[in-house]
């Protein structure tokens, strides 16, 4: 190695392992978009970093992916999530959460927990609140008491229907106000499998170095 490509090596080093450390010691996280993302308001590059209270919008047309050691989230077009380091919070929007280690997510007044391998989604559109359970099972925890969602379900919260305007078929309550069913439409799973599959697209691409807070 010669002394110019080795202290290029070094330099790289030198650069790299601070902002990896401070990653660590601060629960930060990969942020990748493509099309119009933005962070706490501003537009965001393609790649950078997030850290807790960080507030990620998508545009209709965009999408994006926060990567941590704990989880890999994926936000769907038209979206607002805010990242909080060991749990994630749906505003508005679409989110499917894949866990690797722990990772809650909080919509309204639920708390979402699952076990590592875990995959499901969040929705918030439209006045209709729903939590699925693509793969293994989930704990939802509100102020009233805790249920846990079988894989292949999903609980639902219209707050424009009333309680004897639910669904007749695969339905069991679950805590005030929402109702818990199989799934039977490949719609939801599909959403989820769509927007996960973003991470092949994403990963495809030159890595590039993260931009700083």
């Amino acid at each position: 190695m010669s002394t110019r490509v080795f202290r290029r090596a070094v330099l790289l080093l030198t650069l790299a392992v601070p902002s990896c450390l401070l990653m660590a010691s601060t629960h930060g996280a990969i942020l990748m978009s493509a099309g119009p993302v933005q962070v706490n308001g501003a537009q965001a590059a393609y790649s950078s970093t997030v850290f807790p209270g960080d507030r990620v919008q998508t545009a209709p047309n965009a999408s994006a992916l926060v990567k941590s050691p704990d989880a890999l989230v994926s936000i769907r077009g038209d979206s607002t999530v805010k990242y909080d380091g060991p749990s994630v919070t749906l505003e508005h929007g679409v989110a499917a959460v894949t866990i690797a280690n722990h990772m809650n997510a909080r919509l309204g007044n639920l708390l979402v927990s699952a076990a590592p391998g875990a995959k499901f989604q969040v929705m918030s559109l439209n006045g209709v609140e729903t939590i699925a359970a693509i793969e293994g099972p989930l704990t939802v925890t509100d102020s009233v008491g805790t249920i846990t969602l079988a894989s292949g379900e999903m609980m639902t919260n219209d707050h424009s229907r009333r309680d004897d305007d639910a669904p007749p078929l695969n339905i069991r309550r679950g805590l005030p106000g929402w109702v818990i069913e199989v799934i039977v439409e490949a719609g939801v799973a599909g959403g989820v499998i769509g927007g996960l599959a973003a991470a092949g697209d994403f990963s495809s691409r030159p890595p590039v170095s993260p931009s700083g807070p």
